[in-house]
Order: structure tokens, then sequence, then C-alpha cells
């Protein structure tokens, strides 16, 4: 479980033991590596007929959800793997396209612009893959924070 979930405050982005970078749309997001719980394929997961953004793993029973590009959920089809992150009272799952471990060292961390302290924004810091591509480091406190817990219960 991470800090920021018992109420200690931010998770310790800057100091991570690795990163799990994710893509969906062209979108590069990425979360330590000690925040996530679980990555799975999603080829048996089925669509939740009550909730057309969320998607249900049959074994683990965690939802999983398809992000746009503003990080707020939406309907669609499902992408090819989720990324369960740490959440209470269990993960939650992002839905990508893409995903890959980075070891700590193999991409630097850049602070926020201001524009995003002046706003509600889950994203933490920014990180560098390479001269082409930066990733927004989430923080999964802030990410799933405005959710309904509706959304976020698990699978009957």
């Amino acid at each position: 479980m991470n800090g920021a979930a018992k109420g200690q405050g931010q998770p310790k982005v800057g100091h991570s033991t690795g990163w799990v970078v994710f893509s969906y749309e062209g979108t590069w997001l990425a979360v330590p590596q000690e925040e996530v719980r679980a990555i799975a394929e999603t080829l048996s997961f089925e669509a939740d007929p009550r909730r057309g953004d969320r998607w249900l793993d049959p074994q683990r029973r965690w939802p999983a959800f398809r992000l746009d590009a503003r990080l707020r959920r939406q309907a669609g089809p499902r992408r090819r793997f989720a990324i369960y992150v740490e959440s209470v009272p269990h993960p939650l799952g992002l839905l990508a396209d893409q995903v890959q471990i980075l070891a700590p060292t193999a991409a630097h961390t850049h602070p926020l612009p201001p524009i995003f302290k002046a706003v509600h924004h889950p994203a933490a810091q920014l990180l560098q893959l390479d001269q082409d591509r930066i990733a927004t480091v989430l923080d999964p406190v802030l990410l799933f924070m405005d959710w309904d817990d509706a959304a976020k219960e698990m699978m009957p």
C-alpha cells in the first residue's frame, strides 16, 4: 500500500525502484514500480454491462478502466494490458496498448510545469523516456480520488 493511501503524504515518485511505463493512443503514462500490484493481458476480460468505461478481470475480480488523453474514464473496446495500481480497498486497473518496465536510471525525472500545480491534476512529475517521448508520472491517489465508489467496486 502506498504511503499516500495511508495518509502519510505523496508517494516518493522521485525515488522509485523503477518505472512501469504504458501508453494508449499516443498518451504515455508512468507509475513507480512499487505502486503496481500486477500487469495482466486482457484477453479474458469482460465488459461490465452496467458501466461502459469498465472491464472486469474474471480471475482477480478487479476492475480496469479505459482512459482518454485527459485521464477521464471512457467507454470503448478493450486494450491489450491492464496495469493494476495500488488503491483502497483493492487495486484498480488502467488499460493500455503497450507496457514496459524501466530501471530507475533508464529515464530522467523533471518537475511539473507550474500550471499543473494550479489545478487538481493527478500528475506527480514528468519522466523523459528518450529524446522524443515524455511520460506523465501519475499519483494514483489523486487519479482515483474523485472516482465514485460504484466505479471501484469489485466484480460480483
